[in-house]
């Protein structure tokens, strides 16, 4: 997508990347693979109270963060934890799956992961993103569970990739 531009995400845009968040998680795939009571812990609507809980943890939490923006508008995003060498989240806007937005995301947090001295990074993936991750070079480790903040276990994909000299 040559009109898409990867740049760092901030704070201020923690309102959009929760849009986009529910927008994948709702009118994506995942609604394919996952009953809606887990679709809605996954991704409640998005609030005042989320909209400060990211703000707080991207000004926080040592993660680093990248949006996709098509003209002004935030399309998808990205998070990678450097401490742990692990991608916390790609999602992209519904509208925009399948175009290969989320592999930009996805290129530039392994890009990130590299320069911080990652030589793999690991992931949690949900069922329906896994053919994404697996086309992109990833392996599944094991299945298992990912906790949601209520305590309910959603089915994921560990998976993990060796990453090579750029």
């Amino acid at each position: 997508m040559k009109d898409v531009r990867i740049i760092t995400a901030s704070p201020d845009m923690a309102e959009e990347m929760l849009q986009v968040h529910y927008s994948a998680v709702h009118e994506g795939k995942a609604r394919l693979f996952y009953p809606e009571e887990i679709l809605h812990e996954w991704s409640s609507g998005v609030t005042i109270e989320r909209v400060e809980d990211l703000r707080s943890r991207m000004k926080t939490d040592g993660a680093v963060g990248v949006v996709a923006l098509k003209g002004k508008a935030l399309v998808g995003f990205g998070i990678f934890v450097p401490s742990r060498c692990i991608i916390g989240a790609v999602y992209v806007h519904a509208s925009f799956s399948g175009k290969g937005t989320g592999r930009l995301i996805l290129t530039r947090l392994e890009e990130i992961a590299r320069r911080k001295g990652c030589k793999k990074v690991s992931l949690d993936s949900s069922l329906n993103a896994g053919g994404f991750y697996l086309r992109n070079g990833y392996e599944i480790i094991d299945e298992g569970t990912h906790s949601l903040p209520s305590g309910a276990k959603m089915e994921c994909l560990m998976m993990e990739k060796v990453l090579g000299e750029r």
